[in-house]
C-alpha cells in the first residue's frame, strides 16, 4: 500500500519511526518530508496566517 505519513514538523523522528515500521511491513512512504531541513518559506507565513 502507498502510504503519507503526517506529522508536526517538531516530531520528526517520531515521523521517522513510523515510517520504518510501515516500510518494514512492505508498504511503500509516498513522500518523506521529514528529510527536509527547514520549513519552505510559503509554509512559515500560510501557518501565521491561521494562527
Amino acid at each position: 500500500m502507498r502510504i503519507y505519513v503526517a506529522g508536526k514538523f517538531q516530531e520528526k523522528t517520531a515521523v521517522r519511526r513510523v515510517q520504518a515500521i510501515l516500510r518494514g511491513a512492505g508498504h511503500t512512504i509516498t513522500h518523506d518530508w521529514t528529510r527536509e531541513e527547514t520549513l519552505p518559506a510559503d509554509t512559515v507565513g500560510r501557518t501565521a496566517m491561521l494562527a
